[in-house]
């Protein structure tokens, strides 16, 4: 005779049986049966009857319902996926796969493509189980995923292997090159030279290169290597105050257009124009000083230390000290000490001239949302810009676009858990697929 232990739990529509159940399942009960011949019938009449009992299953999923208990889990691991876009990647993933055999094919790789488009099917049929609620189809669907994802990366392998012996070429890059994006790359570094004549002596040799490789390049990534090496470029060029045109160049340019006689006329008159803009530039220092003073708790003796750090920092990044001065008065009305302030209005310069298709107000407003965001502080900044400008540099999305997805989001992933790595990762892998940060962002903030 074999001992059988089970342990119960009913929930029935009745108030006062669900009263006497409540009190019975306080204690363990033994149920003794014997398993003969005689009584397997009996048995399984038992079983039978025990199937139309709900069955209560508890999120451990132990007991009486633990297969419905790992069928749960399974939704939530689906859902999961889902808001941090895995299935989205994989099958950004699965396409450049595709897209390296390019037009060559191979009797597998046919197959592969079969393969994707159920991948494909697979991942709107788990949507569609997700917002019906629909926990047991989309634990199914999962499951046909997983067995189809694992299929498609084998027939790939196999048919890689293939086209190796078939001789057939595989691309280097999944993105297709094109020719117009080098010829583009080209002239903009060529129009920055000129629009900065002071870099021209000493940075305007190594320009004039990167312009020429930027033109003969070949590859995306070929391309993207050199645009990063003219970023560092223009860099070194601000943090030595050698942007802006040349004195002489203004000469120079007033002479070819207007002739001599016309152009000696228009540098006297630029010296008048000059004394009217320094007076105008002292006043704007003067109002944002005023300002600063306002908002911030710092002594009259630290605030005009400050100016002085302030024209360095004008000098260094290219900017006007006006605009130095009133974006570290932003940051004091935040609640910033002058030091820590000082500090994220040079942050903020720094990212809208190393970042691509930054103002000084998105740049501002971008660093506030992630240092709050993710709880960030005024010293963590630097490392914040130099993850966004590594992933910039070497991703298809540009700084203000992770900037304005993370201004939008980094509230919610922090919240979720995420470190602002992990976010900006998501960030990039969403915009592969979607290519638009704002709604990246959106969609994140909603989902975490």
């Amino acid at each position: 005779m074999s001992e059988f232990v089970a342990h119960i739990r009913a929930d029935v529509d009745t108030a006062k049986a669900q009263a006497q159940l409540n009190a019975m399942l306080k204690q363990n009960y033994k149920v003794k049966v014997d398993i003969d011949d005689s009584k397997i019938k009996s048995l399984q009449q038992t079983l039978k009857g025990l199937e139309n009992i709900k069955i209560g299953v508890s999120s451990s999923g132990s007991g009486i319902g633990g297969g419905l208990g790992k069928t749960i889990s399974q939704f939530e691991k689906v859902k999961s996926d889902m808001k941090t876009f895995k299935f989205d990647l994989n099958l950004s993933n699965a396409t450049a796969s595709l897209n390296k055999f390019g037009s060559n094919t191979t009797t597998t790789l046919e197959k592969a493509k079969t393969t994707f488009k159920s991948l494909e099917k697979d991942v709107k049929s788990m949507e569609n189980a997700i917002s019906n609620g629909d926990k047991k189809g989309a634990s199914s669907l999962y499951k046909k995923y997983q067995d189809d994802l694992k299929t498609f990366n084998n027939q790939v392998k196999i048919a890689t292997n293939e086209a190796k012996q078939l001789g057939i070429a595989m691309s280097s890059s999944v993105k297709p090159f094109n020719t117009l994006d080098a010829t583009t790359a080209s002239n903009k570094t060529l129009t920055w030279l000129k629009n900065n004549t002071r870099a021209a002596k000493d940075y305007g040799d190594a320009i004039q290169l990167v312009a020429q490789k930027q033109k003969l390049a070949t590859s995306g990534e070929e391309l993207a290597t050199y645009n990063k090496e003219f970023k560092s470029i223009v860099s070194k060029a601000q943090s030595a105050g050698k942007t802006g045109n040349s004195w002489v160049s203004e000469i120079g340019r007033g002479f070819s257009k207007i002739g001599q006689f016309v152009g000696v006329y228009g540098v006297l008159q630029k010296g008048v124009q000059t004394a009217k803009q320094m007076a105008n530039a002292v006043l704007e220092v003067d109002t944002a000083m005023t300002e600063l003073r306002k908002v911030s708790s710092a002594s009259e003796s630290d605030i005009s230390n400050y100016f002085n750090s302030a024209t360095v920092s004008a000098k260094k990044y290219g900017a006007s000290i006006s605009d130095v001065i009133n974006s570290t008065a932003d940051w004091s009305r935040l609640g910033y000490n002058l030091k820590d302030a000082s500090t994220l209005s040079d942050a903020t310069t720094l990212l809208q001239r190393v970042g691509d298709n930054m103002t000084q107000e998105s740049s501002s407003e971008g660093l506030i949302s992630i240092l709050k965001g993710f709880g960030k502080q005024a010293n963590d900044v630097n490392s914040i810009i130099d993850s966004i400008n590594e992933v910039a540099n070497t991703q298809p999305i540009d700084t203000a676009g992770i900037v304005s997805a993370l201004q939008r989001s980094a509230s919610s992933l922090s919240a979720a858990g995420n470190s602002l790595d992990q976010s900006i990762a998501m960030v990039t892998a969403a915009n592969s697929v979607v290519q638009d940060p704002e709604s990246v962002g959106k969609r994140l903030a909603d989902v975490a």
